[in-house]
């Protein structure tokens, strides 16, 4: 059989708003979408998109980061995938996402300029500012500037 042009990233809708929420909207590339339906950033869109198709193009997942399986869906022709915990081509923004106070249900944000990007012990990076830089730093995460 061939090479699948097409791949299944995510096993349900509520994984693929999961990753888009990790991802697409922490980006600096989201945008507002076009009559088509495409926005600025390809891997946003294939992945709206493979909500109503179940499927994106292997070029897309690649560029994302995600592994390509070997496996392939004989019936329709698609291949799998696994998407990476964070898009290859996420670019942050800069704003502080540290949860100012835990016990209220919003959760609000800081959103106040960040100066550092810190990387959990998950391996999931985060925008702080420099009050909350404070706060974070601990033996296990790592900061860059």
């Amino acid at each position: 059989m061939s090479e699948p042009t097409e791949v299944r990233p995510f096993s349900n809708g509520s994984e693929a708003d999961y990753w888009e929420w990790r991802n697409c909207e922490r980006c600096t590339k989201r945008g507002e979408y076009d009559a088509e339906g495409v926005g600025p950033c390809a891997i946003e869109t294939a992945v709206s998109m493979g909500r109503l198709l179940g499927t994106i193009p292997v070029e897309i997942a690649k560029r994302a980061g995600a592994t390509i399986s070997d496996q392939v869906d004989a019936m329709r022709g698609t291949g799998y995938c696994d998407m990476p915990k964070e898009c290859a081509e996420l670019d942050l923004v800069m704003v502080c996402e540290f949860i100012t106070d835990r016990r209220k249900r919003a959760k609000p944000k800081c959103r106040a300029a960040a100066t550092a990007v810190v990387t959990d012990d998950h391996g999931y990076r985060h925008a702080v500012c420099e009050r909350h830089r404070r706060i974070v730093e601990k033996p296990g995460v790592s900061v860059s500037e």
